[in-house]
């Protein structure tokens, strides 16, 4: 954060660290020493904190500009800000080897559909045979999270791991879910350790919902699926 009042800057640096878990926030005041001495990685997010935040960030790219004391709104939207920054950076590193796969299936039956990708996933050690149950049993409890094409098999899984696993199925022919095409199922494993359950979902939903939907139909090879999910 470069701010140009060390009270008002040092206030509201407190607020995030605080606040915003798993951010960690740095004051800066004189942002010719940032131009000078911070390397191109060496920070995720710029914010600032000044009247003229015109003059104060040029050369930056800034995702949140303030006056005065972050306030709660500003707070929660910094807050999605960071999120968001978080996803977009962690599904590229969860979508690898066989988590992502394109199956040629015939049929447009959603659960067999569903079914052949995850005994495809489990056969390639992605998954395992009671988490691929588990998914199963889940999705046909009903209540299927359908996004703009986009279904979204998701369940909580009993292991010791804090992190999201996210997996891909691309289906050859596309099946029909509540009376709508569905393009890419999307499975989210989230771990009883994982404190934060339902950012992904968020993110997810958010990022969705206003996709252009030819970006959604054509998914030809991985590098399409991380687009979609990434390209904010």
């Amino acid at each position: 954060m470069i701010a140009d009042r060390q009270s008002i800057g040092a206030t509201s640096q407190m607020i995030i660290n605080q606040h915003i878990k798993g951010v960690t926030c740095s004051l800066v005041i004189d942002s010719n020493f940032v131009k000078k001495n911070f390397q191109k990685n060496s920070y995720d997010l710029v914010i600032v904190n000044s009247e003229r935040p015109e003059l104060i960030g040029n050369g930056f790219k800034i995702s949140l500009a303030f006056t005065g004391i972050l306030n709660d709104n500003q707070l929660k939207e910094l807050e999605t800000i960071t999120k968001d920054y978080y996803f977009k950076n962690l599904i590229p590193e969860l979508l690898v080897g066989n988590n992502v796969i394109f199956i040629n299936n015939h049929t447009s039956d959603f659960f067999s559909v569903l079914i052949s990708g995850l005994k495809k996933l489990i056969a390639d050690k992605a998954i395992s045979k009671n988490e691929g149950q588990m998914i199963l049993e889940r999705e046909r409890e009903g209540n299927q999270l359908l996004i703009n094409g986009v279904s979204i098999p998701h369940v909580t899984i009993p292991n010791t791991s804090d992190n999201y696993r996210i997996l891909a199925i691309v289906p050859k022919e596309k099946p029909i879910l509540n009376n709508e095409n569905v393009y890419l199922l999307l499975i989210v494993l989230v771990g009883q350790m994982q404190i934060d359950k339902s950012s992904i979902f968020s993110y997810l939903f958010h990022l969705l919902k206003n996709k252009n939907y030819q970006s959604i139909i054509d998914l030809r090879n991985r590098k399409d699926v991380i687009k979609l999910l990434t390209d904010i």
